[in-house]
């Protein structure tokens, strides 16, 4: 799954994007491991640029 956006004001950008995949998934289905990972920006401020932010998890699943 990839996701992501752009919001623009009179002076700026903001940009997102996100990412979601499977790693693993057990041979009967019930277990599932995903990795995700996101990025995010405020870019062209009066100030200048944000730092990026960057993040990441795994996600574990499993279904009675």
């Amino acid at each position: 799954m990839l996701d992501g956006g752009h919001t623009k004001d009179q002076w700026c950008h903001d940009i997102h994007v996100q990412a979601q995949a499977p790693l693993w998934t057990s041979d009967n289905g019930r277990l599932e491991v995903d990795v995700a990972a996101k990025y995010g920006q405020h870019l062209g401020a009066l100030y200048g640029n944000s730092p990026p932010s960057y993040g990441g998890a795994g996600i574990y699943r499993f279904r009675f």
